[in-house]
């Protein structure tokens, strides 16, 4: 068949599970080992699903730490745009929080927690 493959949707359909699983950072050698319990059947429902409870709070967190690194840019996205205005940053350096936008100061905020 000229190396052609046929999948059927039960192929597909662990094809889409395994993109999303590398999309969410799990690594091939986790994969393979939820693959391998999928293939084990019934007795092995509650460990597939801790895995994906486990694979949930890992995506907030990364999540989180996404969104506290877009607050970053858009503040260092601001201050520059700023001092590109300005032609300098020894303005906006030493700006004080309370003297920016108000969404930068949120931003601010934001990338600067610990």
């Amino acid at each position: 068949d000229a190396g052609n493959r046929i999948f059927d949707e039960t192929n597909i359909n662990a094809l889409k599970l395994i993109n999303c699983l590398k999309t969410s950072g799990i690594s091939i050698k986790d994969i393979k080992k939820f693959m391998l319990l999928a293939k084990q059947g019934d007795k092995t429902i509650s460990e597939r699903k801790n895995f994906f409870l486990i694979q949930k709070q890992n995506i907030k967190d990364k999540i989180n730490e996404l969104e506290k690194a877009m607050n970053m840019v858009e503040y260092k996205y601001w201050y520059y745009q700023t001092a590109e205005k300005d032609k300098t940053e020894k303005y906006v350096k030493n700006i004080n929080i309370k003297d920016m936008p108000k969404n930068i100061q949120e931003a601010y905020k934001n990338s600067h927690e610990l």
